[in-house]
């Protein structure tokens, strides 16, 4: 089977999010994201090839995701599968807000052994410290946006 490379930086998290396949919702974890789409981990079983629509909320964001795309990988570990969920057609406004997170938060390698070591303390530190200043970027900008819109009705 042929691996598609991943062009884009790839940042960990675990949120929950929503899947629909057609009418049905399925709960599902976010495990990572990407400004070309995100990695989940679920209960439920799907063939690559499907299409569907996600849901998510970033954290320190306040606009909720809502993104159509391609189920393009699944892989079953343990009692969860993973899905790797490519997006389709995103707006502007939702890929900005992708760049937006993916620019802040330090991004996982490509390459990584989902077993390796957690990073020291002192790397744990700095990644909690840059996420503590994006956070605090957020909701500068969040309030910066607000000011504009009450200033021109």
């Amino acid at each position: 089977m042929s691996r598609e490379r991943r062009c884009a930086s790839r940042v960990a998290l675990e949120i929950p999010a929503s899947v629909f396949v057609g009418s049905d919702r399925l709960p599902c974890r976010l495990l990572n994201v990407s400004t070309t789409g995100i990695g989940l981990a679920s209960t439920f079983r799907r063939p690559p090839g499907a299409w569907v629509r996600v849901l998510f909320q970033l954290p320190g964001q306040a606009e909720t995701i809502d993104a159509d795309a391609l189920l393009v990988r699944s892989a079953e570990r343990g009692p969860e599968v993973e899905w790797g969920i490519k997006f389709v057609n995103l707006g502007s406004e939702v890929t900005a807000q992708l760049q937006e997170y993916v620019g802040c938060v330090l991004p996982i390698h490509p390459g990584a052994d989902p077993g390796a070591q957690a990073p020291s303390e002192t790397v744990s530190e700095w990644a909690a410290e840059q996420e503590r200043e994006r956070l605090h970027k957020l909701r500068l900008q969040a309030l910066y946006r607000q000011a504009l819109d009450e200033l021109n009705p």
